[in-house]
């Protein structure tokens, strides 16, 4: 993976440790199948790049072999499809299918500074350095909050003067 989402992904992991405040996962699946069909898959923590480790998980794991290699990414790794995807977009094995498909989307992808597409329903939500602070500080307030106490302010002055 590029340099990009190695430093992206670590950045996230220091956050989140840092503020004891793991990534949540907010939004729901749109049943389009999309995610299904320009996937890559990790083994062992390491992401398949060549047949021969297609082959090796394939055979420790056979419920891999509904994915069928369709070609590679720009950073090197094998890209699938789906074979159980019906043409509505939905799982015609739903109730086999492997744990990259119920765990979808993974924390794991969050860390390696990936997000689902954007086309996606899914999204992360994840504690920022500001927001943190903000609550630290006992700051979170809305703009409209701070704009209303703001008028209060200046028209207090202006009946003063």
């Amino acid at each position: 993976m590029s340099l990009y989402y190695y430093s992206r992904g670590f950045f996230r992991w220091v956050r989140a440790k840092v503020l004891r405040s793991e990534v949540r996962i907010g939004g729901h699946c749109l049943l389009c199948g999309r995610c299904c069909h320009d996937l890559r898959i990790m083994d062992n923590g390491k992401w398949i790049t060549s047949r021969k480790q297609h082959e090796q998980l394939v055979q420790n794991s056979p419920e891999y072999g509904r994915f069928n290699i369709i070609g590679r990414d720009g950073c090197g790794f094998l890209t699938y499809s789906c074979s159980c995807v019906s043409d509505e977009g939905v799982c015609t094995d739903y109730e086999n299918r492997p744990l990259i498909c119920s765990d979808y989307p993974s924390p794991t992808l969050y860390y390696r500074g990936v997000d689902p597409p954007a086309h996606c329903g899914y999204y992360y939500e994840a504690l920022t350095f500001r927001a943190a602070l903000r609550q630290l500080l006992g700051r979170e307030q809305s703009f409209g909050k701070v704009l209303r106490q703001e008028r209060k302010r200046m028209t207090k002055e202006e009946r003063q003067a």
